[in-house]
């Protein structure tokens, strides 16, 4: 018998499409590949390389009306393309799960969470009403839902992103499945969670013996957790081996550009030149800012508040030339700080002043802000008007602020040019070009208006590592071209170190470090910039090897209910009564030449 659990051999997927120029889309050209029991797989490539199609023709979820298989797919020597429906339903879940890119759209809004984990057990497993419900209340306990119990008559919408994936884990060791499928399984989330939900996957796996196929784009998460590697290119495996043989030694072209595009945390303190901004005025002035959200109906939360505090009493500087870092996970307040330099949230408290603007705005003082500050947003789709052609979308700000400007084709022309698009592209639509061409058109359209500051809202998340690196490289020429700043907003960390030159980290709502991006990354002070940093994977089996990672336990609280005294105190690792009481001293503390920290949790590291 096999050795390898499932074997794929000469697998070609082919999708029908409308177009009358290629009817046929090869999505998968001939592959084989081979899952021994017991080990994790790593299949890694860039959007559209065929992973997530490869996962779904395993679980005989693709579309046979447009969709055509040819090849093997041999379980246990059974080869699943030729089972019927009805036999393949008796296999997923039981003998073969999978966890999806998006736990939201996999889960059913108006189902229960006990009711949807109850499904699973009924269809594969014989148990009494009594034995179904502790089943699933221990499932959440094995995924590590706190009030398992309770939890059950929730609905998918009242749990946050890592609980939700959880939960898809959960039901998709239900039955203790021989093979699961991770398909994507981190991408949407935070580093901290991700780096929780990667752990967690790995340890229930190996307690219950099941074989892992990890399939994403992250080479840092494949270092760290596969036995061997798969390259995916086109439809294509480009190369495939050990995990330690593919880093130390890869061989084909696309596997080195990959390897070679991941951005790396650096911890070395040498070679670095600290920027001295003692003596400059700075381009921009946050001072003690205050937001608030009014929620109308909080239905859910019922000993929550109605206000949302998002920005506490947040004060900060960017000088012209720099770049100033802003991270921390999903809900601290990164977004809001930059949406309201520009007035799209109107902020309850503080100033902003920008050069030599008054402290109170008029409507004269917003579109003068408007015109020396671009923004360019997380989504490169969504704020990109899908009825407007490239050319009008570029011109928009100019028309806004200039609108008595000549040779408007030389100008589109030349701000293509500068982000590293073609001049004929300018008559085309949104929708005409990949994510990371789209990205390059809002920031040459955050740029049209010859801003001195610009905004960079998770500018590289939606994008494949190659195109992220290609992206970063255009910023970096682009502000030595011009000495623009940059506010870059993000959770990447590796990323921020790369472009930035100071760096600060938020915590539900509140800056609870910051200073040079060397003191941050070299020498971290609050416990959970450490955990943030000990939560990014390194594309190197050898060092992932070797590193004792602190896992940061919990999740971000709810901003409708956050913690008393200390905003950190339910995640430290040495909360103390004065934390919870509020007894210790709070707010910012320069511990070093322009490194501060929150004075509650300085000694917390």
């Amino acid at each position: 018998m096999s050795k390898n659990l499932l074997e794929i051999k000469n697998l070609q997927i082919s999708f029908k499409t409308p177009s009358e120029e290629t009817n046929i889309l090869k999505a998968v050209s001939k592959i084989n590949l081979n899952i021994p029991s017991g080990k994790t797989i790593g299949l890694v490539g860039e959007s559209g390389s065929g992973k997530s199609v490869t996962a779904l023709a395993i679980m005989g979820l693709l579309p046979k009306d447009i969709c055509e298989v040819d090849g093997e797919i041999n379980y246990l020597g059974k080869n699943l393309l030729n089972l019927t429906n009805t036999e393949l339903s008796l296999l997923r879940g039981k003998e073969i799960s999978m966890v999806f890119q998006e736990p939201m759209t996999s889960l059913n809004p108006v189902l229960t969470i006990g009711k949807q984990l109850e499904e699973i057990l009924e269809k594969h497993l014989s148990l009494t009403k009594n034995q179904l419900k502790h089943k699933t209340i221990s499932l959440l306990e094995m995924v590590r839902i706190s009030d398992p119990e309770t939890r059950t008559k929730n609905y998918p919408h009242q749990f946050s992103g890592g609980q939700r994936q959880r939960i898809m884990i959960a039901m998709a060791l239900a039955c203790n499945p021989k093979l699961l499928i991770a398909d994507e399984a981190t991408t949407a989330l935070d580093v901290t969670i991700q780096l929780q939900i990667l752990e967690l996957i790995k340890d229930l796996t190996n307690s219950m013996g099941t074989t892992l196929l990890m399939i994403t784009h992250n080479l840092g998460i494949i270092a760290r957790y596969a036995n061997q590697v798969n390259v995916m290119k086109e439809g294509k495996i480009v190369e495939k081996g050990s995990a330690s043989e593919i880093y130390s030694s890869p061989k084909h072209f696309y596997t080195k550009k990959l390897l070679n595009s991941v951005p790396i945390i650096n911890v070395n303190k040498k070679n670095h030149k600290t920027t001295d901004n003692s003596n400059k005025n700075p381009l921009i002035s946050i001072k003690n800012l205050n937001v608030e959200f009014q929620l109308k109906n909080n239905y859910f939360f019922s000993n929550s508040s109605n206000t949302i505090n998002a920005v506490k009493d947040v004060s900060l500087e960017i000088f012209k030339g720099e770049t100033f870092g802003l991270v921390g996970e999903s809900g601290s307040g990164k977004t809001t700080i930059g949406k309201s330099i520009v007035n799209l949230v109107q902020p309850k408290s503080g100033k902003i002043l920008l050069k030599e603007n008054q402290n109170e705005r008029s409507s004269e003082d917003i579109k003068t802000i408007r015109k020396n500050v671009g923004m360019v947003f997380q989504d490169p789709y969504g704020s990109l008007n899908p009825r407007m052609r490239i050319k009008d979308i570029i011109l928009e700000p100019i028309r806004v602020h200039y609108p008595k400007s000549e040779n408007e084709n030389k100008i589109v022309i030349s701000l293509l040019q500068k982000v590293g698009l073609h001049s004929s592209m300018m008559y085309r639509y949104p929708h005409e070009f990949s994510g990371g061409q789209r990205q390059r058109i809002c920031i040459a359209r955050a740029l049209a208006h010859n801003p001195s500051l610009l905004i960079l809202d998770e500018p590289l998340s939606a994008l494949d590592v190659s195109i992220q690196s290609q992206i970063v490289d255009l910023l970096k020429n682009l502000q030595q071209e011009s000495d623009i700043s940059y506010l870059l907003i993000s959770h990447d960390l590796a990323t921020v170190q790369n472009l930035s030159h100071r760096v600060a980290v938020m915590y539900l709502g509140k800056l609870i470090e910051y200073g040079s991006k060397e003191l941050i990354y070299s020498n971290p002070l609050h416990p959970y910039t450490k955990a943030l940093l000990d939560s990014v994977p390194i594309p190197d089996p050898s060092i992932e090897s070797k590193i004792n990672r602190t896992i940061i336990q919990g999740e971000i609280p709810s901003a409708t209910n956050p913690p008393s005294g200390c905003v950190f105190r339910s995640r430290c690792p040495k909360p103390t009564n004065d934390c919870k009481e509020g007894t210790s001293k709070m707010g910012l503390i320069e511990v070093e030449n322009e490194h501060w920290v929150d004075q509650c949790c300085v000694n917390c590291k």
